[in-house]
């Protein structure tokens, strides 16, 4: 394989099912860590999210096996998704390829600005004062 082709299986992974991945809705608390080339799997329980990143890995190795790789060829192939960040980590022929994508929770995002705005607005209280 080619480098530029394991550096767009990075980059699509990352943006495989972005728009459902449950970390847009959620924060992990415990780190999950898929190694697929031990098959081996460290998470607390089965849940949705490890459904979704077993549906992820089953894309990422037929993926690899379309463009003509083999996953024997490499010597590292590893997940890792910690609150709102996953990353990828493939090595191949010597060299590490990894990179990292940060979903953000817009709404959330959005509403703790506005809530952050509204108390810069408010005045202070004189309670040195008993008048109402």
């Amino acid at each position: 394989m080619r480098k530029n082709q394991i550096n767009g299986i990075i980059n699509d992974f990352l943006h495989f099912k972005e728009e459902i991945n449950p970390l847009n809705n959620i924060s992990i608390r415990y780190k999950l860590k898929m190694d697929l080339k031990k098959n081996k799997l460290d998470y607390p329980k089965e849940d949705d999210v490890v459904v979704f990143y077993k549906k992820k890995t089953e894309w990422l190795l037929d993926r690899i096996n379309k463009l003509g790789g083999n996953t024997e060829d490499f010597e590292e192939i590893k997940i890792i998704v910690l609150k709102r960040k996953e990353k990828l980590i493939l090595k191949y022929g010597g060299q590490k390829f990894e990179k990292e994508f940060y979903y953000k929770n817009n709404y959330r995002d959005k509403a703790v600005a506005e809530f952050r705005k509204a108390v810069k607005k408010l005045k202070p209280i004189d309670l040195s004062t008993n008048k109402k």
